[in-house]
């Protein structure tokens, strides 16, 4: 449950890094699938 959670806190914080910045569309894309590989991760580690 814990890596679901830091999942997606990472993916928000990719969000509000998006509506922040300009010209960080790399980065924000990064960071957005790293955290959704631990969204992901999180959920099948609790099926």
């Amino acid at each position: 449950m814990k890596k679901i959670g830091f999942g997606i806190a990472i993916l928000l914080f990719a969000i509000v890094f998006a509506l922040c910045s300009s010209g960080m569309e790399i980065v924000t894309l990064l960071i957005g699938i790293a955290g959704l590989v631990f969204a992901i991760l999180g959920f099948m580690e609790n099926q």
